[in-house]
């Protein structure tokens, strides 16, 4: 029994592309293989891995962000998965179980688990960012991912 994940994409700065000042747009995409260990050697509710899924290729964030005043304040809505900014450690892919990554607390309380790994939704989210090393954020997205 495996779980394999391809994670792929790309983002354009579209100010070298068109001259947009301060516009990106990226799109991350999901090649998602194997079985998923939860089921049968898990035995409880989280997944093992954060890596497993319906066996498929998915796109899994698709975005645009406008950055203002240098790079202080940015906007970014599309696709969007709250684990990749929101409620994450950085020490997470160290771990084996998927607890490590998105928390059990987020993963039960929100509808399907929340917009997290491997599924997205629609999204907004805002950085501020007034010094070098403090930067705020917050964001509002839909909550089931398979509404």
């Amino acid at each position: 029994m495996y779980t394999g994940l391809l994670n792929f994409g790309i983002e354009w700065g579209l100010e070298k592309a068109v001259g947009w000042q301060g516009g990106s747009v990226n799109t991350t995409w999901l090649w998602i293989s194997g079985k998923d260990a939860s089921g049968t050697l898990g035995g409880y509710d989280l997944t093992i891995s954060d890596i497993a899924g319906f066996q498929t290729l998915r796109m899994f964030e698709l975005w645009f962000q406008q950055d203002f005043w240098d790079d202080r304040i940015s906007l970014r809505i599309g696709q969007l998965a709250a684990d990749s900014k929101f409620v994450i450690s950085d020490y997470a892919a160290w771990f084996i179980d998927g607890t490590f990554g998105w928390p059990a607390f987020m993963y039960l309380n929100l509808p399907e688990g929340g917009p997290a790994s491997p599924m997205s939704t629609l999204g907004a989210r805002v950085a501020i960012h007034p010094v070098e090393w403090l930067t705020f954020l917050i964001a509002v997205s839909q909550g089931n991912v398979y509404d």
